[in-house]
């Protein structure tokens, strides 16, 4: 009766997940990310070349959306974004079962249970888990990976080091950066050392060395696997110059070496994902373990700190779903403390419970009100298709993130515009007056959007360029949902349409 109650408990945590998030799955593709993977999948399908996204290409998650595409069209729902959009929620749910795993591997089964339910309902989290995107996936891997990692080193059968390998590798070949960032963290796991005598010691510490090497050699071939077809397909001159771009603009160009105001951002996402009881959970599931033991905690809080700050420290827009990864050992921590309380005598058990509800009440409310507007509403698409209806066929839209809305939605071509961080040259605004000039005398209609007319644009220079040489003729407004400070966030506003006509002299 044990063996078949705890299948039964298994299924119920990916179920109950599963059926939070999918009846909260987007519209729509909330962003320009969801829409890129959406597309990049159809084509990898359709071409059988691999399509590549904005950074190291993610190819992983490109194969997984393309699948979850082939899936859909065979029972005959032909919607790209909504397969990639369901594949986020179907990883998001295993990705929950596997941190019960993980959790019950480390601390326990009481822990477990509070680590998968705060996983489950945290904001950060739960906001990625609805509409297609890399992280999901990638946390998955993650975590598998790390609990046969664990498990690895409790028993020593080289089938649980090969099964991290892989599942480690797979993160790899999805998200490269972010496994660099655990390189060290994870070979601490695997190398931390033993509390033996010396000749058991010199034994255990050889055996460290031995997994180490099998580890991560079978983790670089399945990430080079992964990566592999960028290298060789036809389009690999157009996948190097996406990375370098990606690289230059990513670290070079936005990574501060030195003290970052950023780092209290991030921080602060944490607090609304975590609220300020949750961060005072943490802590004190922090200090027990380090107490309980310091191998662990070392390892908990070099995940944390890896990631936390390099993300903290680009000078790039910086949105809450960056720090996804760190939210397993956080909530590790939490389910610890939470365990460790409940243990106690009634007053504390009633108390966590109490604590336990108001921490995920409190949280339910800060995301759901976004959630299930982007779950009725497909805004970005539904703003493409108006301008479809209020411009001529043949009409050049100014544009900038939103481009890849407005031609496949609006059925128009996007006309890219000088885009800058810290401001934009003359130089670029001359020879983007000469193409707009060339299409108007061309009798070709122009139109620009508020939304591309304010943003990217320090000093409002490309704003008073505009106005300088040209007459705005408003046309009308349509509501736009902009997705540039993440999921937590709901921007939702009336965005105004002109047609540009040369100035009258």
């Amino acid at each position: 009766m044990r063996n078949v109650r705890f299948p039964i408990i298994f299924l119920l945590i990916f179920l109950l997940s599963f059926a939070l998030r999918m009846s909260l799955i987007s519209k729509g593709p909330y962003n320009v990310d969801c829409l890129t993977l959406a597309s990049e999948a159809e084509k990898t399908l359709s071409s059988g070349q691999l399509g590549h996204m904005l950074g190291t290409g993610y190819p992983l998650t490109v194969i997984t959306g393309a699948l979850f595409i082939f899936i859909f069209n065979l029972f005959h729902i032909p919607d790209p974004v909504l397969a990639v959009n369901f594949m986020s929620v179907v990883a998001s749910s295993l990705g929950v079962l596997a941190f019960y795993f993980l959790s019950r591997e480390l601390f326990g089964r009481t822990a477990a249970f509070f680590s998968a339910v705060m996983l489950s309902a945290c904001p950060i989290f739960l906001g990625i888990s609805v509409y297609g995107k890399s992280q999901p996936l990638n946390l998955v891997l993650l975590i598998s990976g790390i609990y046969f990692l664990f498990a690895y080193k409790r028993e020593k059968f080289i089938s649980s080091l090969i099964l991290g390998g892989f599942f480690i590798g797979c993160t790899g070949a999805n998200r490269l950066h972010e496994l660099v960032l655990l390189f060290f963290p994870i070979s601490y796991l695997l190398m931390w050392p033993a509390r033996k005598t010396d000749a058991k010691a010199l034994r255990e510490e050889k055996l460290n060395w031995n997994a180490f090497f099998l580890f991560w050699s079978l983790v670089g071939v399945i990430t080079a696997l992964g990566h592999l077809p960028y290298f060789i397909q036809e389009n690999s001159a157009a996948y190097f110059k996406q990375i370098a771009d990606w690289f230059d603009a990513g670290f070079h160009g936005k990574f501060v070496f030195g003290y970052s105001p950023r780092i209290w951002i991030g921080a602060g996402y944490l607090v609304r994902s975590l609220t300020w009881a949750g961060i005072a959970v943490f802590l004190g599931g922090m200090f027990l373990i380090f107490k309980m033991n310091r191998r662990t905690f070392l390892f908990l809080f070099l995940w944390i700190i890896f990631p936390y700050v390099f993300y903290s420290n680009s000078s790039m827009s910086v949105t809450p779903r960056y720090f996804v990864i760190v939210l397993p050992p956080v909530l590790l921590a939490q389910g610890y403390m939470f365990s460790y309380l409940v243990n106690k005598h009634k007053a504390l058990k009633f108390a966590s419970a109490v604590l336990l509800l108001v921490i995920i009440n409190v949280l339910w409310f800060r995301i759901y009100p976004m959630l299930v507007i982007r779950h009725e509403n497909a805004y970005l698409p539904q703003y493409a298709r108006w301008i479809s209806r209020n411009t001529e066929a043949g009409a050049r839209i100014i544009s900038s993130d939103e481009s890849s809305f407005i031609k496949r939605y609006g059925g128009r071509s996007p006309l890219a515009r000088p885009l800058g961080a810290r401001r934009i040259s003359p130089g670029e605004l001359d020879q983007f007056k000469r193409e707009v000039d060339a299409l108007l005398d061309d009798k070709v209609p122009v139109y620009i959007h508020s939304v591309s007319l304010y943003s990217y644009d320090p000093g409002r220079n490309f704003e008073r360029f505009m106005m300088e040489n040209y007459h705005l003729l408003w046309v009308g407004a349509a509501l736009y949902e902009d997705w540039h400070r993440g999921e937590m966030a709901s921007d939702i506003f009336p965005n105004h349409l002109y047609k540009v006509e040369k100035a009258q002299i």
